[in-house]
């Protein structure tokens, strides 16, 4: 295993290397910064949720904030891995302090490994700033790879280190996901805040479930109905341009099945619904006699037996 604090030389190798990786992914940034095609439906493009990324994409950012340092404003004047932050470098902070990778912002320098917490535990000796990991020696389980730019452990430095499943790297958080932006999905998926693709219907040729055989375009998804029209006589209503129901409330049940509840007409929800003397109680939807021996009344019947009827003791 190689020691954690390496030589001057070896250090400065290090910080060079981190340096061109950064510089590198600005210029990824910038050359796709202009590929911010997408099309809100079918996905494919430099978007999220087929919304378009407003300053571009990168494969291993996903949507960016920022491109250069001009985009950002003066307390987050950097552009760093496409968010403004802080700082870039400690030249970007005041006497004394460095600035930290992991969230790029202006703290002060540490002296040792003891100056640091348990989620930066290292103290850097060329940046004297605390850190997760200098390499990968200081990794490991279910957080292997030293992310460079944020020197921080995770599952991955690029899309090499990731697996089929979830195939791209996000240096955002050094995790692998499946998708960054729609253009990692397939034709008619899209890439949603989850960073897993969805389905998105453009028409209904694409819906091949019987059960939901129209495309919704306000959400691009399949449903059952769209209109009330679509829906047969039993269940006559579209609720929310997704499913038939029975009734959408209570003025869209008969009189025998007075309340609305979860979509269907029922006798009861509570025992105010049972306005008949004789079944006061409400139990399983239905008005009933009794519940419990405490609903019977009658001192000739004070048991309620099985059938929710109050009978002899």
């Amino acid at each position: 295993m190689l020691p954690r604090y390496l030589s001057t030389v070896a250090l400065a190798v290090r910080l060079a290397l981190a340096t061109t990786l950064a510089l590198g992914l600005v210029g990824s940034v910038m050359s796709c910064g202009d590929d911010n095609s997408s099309d809100s439906n079918l996905g494919g493009g430099c978007g999220l949720g087929g919304k378009k990324c407003p300053f571009g994409c990168d494969d291993n950012l996903g949507c960016v904030a920022c491109i250069s340092d001009a985009d950002c404003s003066a307390g987050e004047r950097s552009c760093v891995l496409g968010q403004c932050v802080e700082c870039s470098t400690t030249e970007d902070c005041a006497a004394g302090q460095t600035c930290y990778p992991r969230e790029h912002r202006c703290v002060a320098e540490c002296g040792d490994d003891g100056d640091c917490d348990k989620e930066e535990p290292i103290c850097d000796p060329l940046t004297k700033a605390c850190v997760g990991c200098l390499d990968g020696n200081d990794c490991g389980g279910k957080d292997p790879v030293c992310e460079p730019n944020r020197a921080q452990c995770g599952d991955c430095a690029s899309d090499l280190d990731c697996d089929q499943k979830h195939p791209a790297c996000d240096l955002q958080d050094a995790k692998c996901k499946e998708c960054l932006v729609d253009r990692d999905c397939l034709y008619g998926y899209l890439c949603e805040s989850d960073h897993k693709c969805h389905f998105h219907c453009t028409n209904d040729t694409q819906c091949t479930d019987d059960r939901k055989p129209l495309c919704n375009l306000d959400r691009n998804d399949c449903a059952e109905c769209l209109k009330a029209s679509d829906c047969p006589f039993a269940l006559p209503l579209c609720k929310n341009g997704d499913k038939c129901v029975e009734c959408l409330g209570d003025a869209d049940c008969p009189a025998g099945l007075p309340v609305c509840k979860d979509d269907s007409c029922v006798m009861c929800d509570k025992d105010e619904d049972c306005t008949d003397a004789s079944a006061p109680v409400c139990k399983g939807n239905l008005c009933v006699q009794c519940d419990k021996d405490d609903d019977c009344t009658d001192p000739a019947k004070p048991k309620c037996g099985a059938n929710q009827l109050c009978v002899e003791a």
